[in-house]
């Protein structure tokens, strides 16, 4: 099936911004090397001959950017927010990386260069931001494709919330028609069994700032302290049991890391101070 690619904008993303630097847009001529077989190592690899043909498909002149997302290099920069992704989610890691694979390449395809066309779901999303967090991994995932790939905070406002459903649906629409199935989404449980329906968590962002940044960090209302200095230890490489939170100058005592972030009165766009307990404390 073939889409055909609007140029009117759609507008786009409920997501976080991190302004980085990415290369220059590049259009290289048509020539032989641009018609030439997949690279060995993406042939060697045990990607099903039928995923890499609805990439090629999407993508029929990306072939450096298609290797590139199926290279070691992206898989492995994005175990960690994977493996938080899949406990979230409720998929595996490899399910939540190939997630963000079909959304980098369905924003490619659509020349989504200032995010105004499509909208990600809370899968993709997630692994957009730690990707887009990740500035080395993300400068690289646009040096293979050859395109800007911009970030708009803007798009998560409440006057865009109609707007970010018809995004959704356009992405959903090309998901479906390239990949022969729907987005991965956190199922409902069966109606046979609950008879009370939990509802999931809403995911808002905190702002933790350190002796190093601030960082834009996605959770729930569940995600305990203790998380969050493991966010840190990993970004960072600061020991959890070296560092301290503080909330608007008060010092948050040991004892209530295990507490979560609800259970304190964290909400969206709070901001956590961690810092090594030499300065912290």
């Amino acid at each position: 099936m073939k889409i055909k690619r609007e140029n009117d904008e759609i507008t786009d993303s409920d997501i976080i911004d991190v302004t980085h630097t990415a290369p220059k847009r590049q259009r290289k001529e048509d020539n032989a090397s641009k018609t030439a077989p997949m690279t060995s190592d993406i042939r060697g690899t045990s990607v099903p001959d039928d995923l890499l043909q609805a990439y090629r498909h999407l993508l029929p002149k990306s072939r450096e950017g298609i290797a590139f997302l199926f290279s070691s290099t992206f898989s492995d920069a994005l175990q960690a927010p994977a493996e938080r992704a899949a406990t979230l989610h409720e998929v595996t890691r490899e399910q939540a990386i190939e997630e963000l694979r079909r959304l980098l390449a369905i924003k490619v395809f659509t020349v989504d260069e200032d995010a105004t066309k499509i909208s990600p779901t809370p899968l993709m999303d997630e692994m957009w931001h730690a990707a887009i967090l990740d500035t080395k991994l993300y400068a690289m995932v646009q040096s293979a494709f050859g395109l800007h790939l911009h970030h708009r905070p803007s798009g998560a406002c409440d006057q865009e919330s109609e707007l970010r459903k018809k995004r959704l649906v356009a992405t959903k629409a090309m998901y479906s028609a390239f990949f022969s199935t729907n987005p991965l989404e956190r199922a409902p449980p069966p109606p046979s069994c609950p008879q009370i329906i939990e509802l999931l968590p809403e995911i808002f962002t905190i702002f933790v700032q350190t002796t190093q940044k601030i960082h834009e960090v996605r959770v729930t209302e569940h995600v305990t302290f203790l998380k969050i200095l493991q966010v840190v230890e990993d970004m960072e490489g600061i020991p959890r049991s070296q560092l301290s939170i503080s909330i608007d100058g008060n010092p948050i005592v040991k004892q209530h890391y295990r507490q979560t972030l609800g259970g304190y009165g964290i909400w969206n766009e709070d901001t956590l101070h961690i810092y090594p307990e030499e300065i912290g404390s």
